[in-house]
């Protein structure tokens, strides 16, 4: 816990993702650690919006196309106060070849147990949140399938 204001600290939130993992590991997910997000919005706590460098991140799936995976878990702290969670689930999951694999539909949630505190400004930043995950995922996919560029990108809802 950290000491100022009783909050997680990404140490705790990575133990609870590795815990996670470890429960389940059979099973399609692939889980970003609590630094992910901030990297790759090279956010700063006092500052409001989000930057983008996905050059920051790109390493960061060079072993595994998330692709594949049915689930992909993203947290995000959200300005130095408390923690939210992105979840990617995949639809459909049959095992097809990769160039089907841009057909895919992921829906995407995300859960804020303050969102009800502060509606519209958590709403503000939940909807750039996914407008950030949703780039970084284009992004990911043409990096990672340059040869299915022609193809449509997976759609995220």
């Amino acid at each position: 816990m950290d000491n100022e204001g009783g909050c997680l600290d990404d140490e705790t939130i990575n133990f609870c993702l590795a815990l996670l993992r470890k429960l389940h590991p059979k099973s399609s997910i692939h889980i970003y650690n609590s630094f992910f997000f901030a990297r790759l919005t090279q956010s700063h706590p006092k500052k409001r919006g989000f930057g983008y460098n996905y050059s920051s991140v790109r390493r960061w799936t060079k072993d595994v196309d998330i692709f594949s995976q049915d689930q992909i878990l993203i947290p995000i702290h959200v300005r130095n106060c408390h923690w939210c969670l992105v979840s990617l689930v995949r639809e459909g999951k049959d095992s097809q070849a990769e160039e089907e694999q841009s057909d895919r539909i992921y829906h995407v949630r995300f859960f804020d147990s303050t969102l009800h505190l502060h509606l519209a400004e958590s709403t503000d930043y939940a909807q750039a949140a996914m407008e950030i995950l949703n780039r970084y995922l284009v992004d990911e996919w043409n990096d990672k399938h340059p040869h299915l560029k022609e193809v449509s990108t997976p759609q995220f809802h």
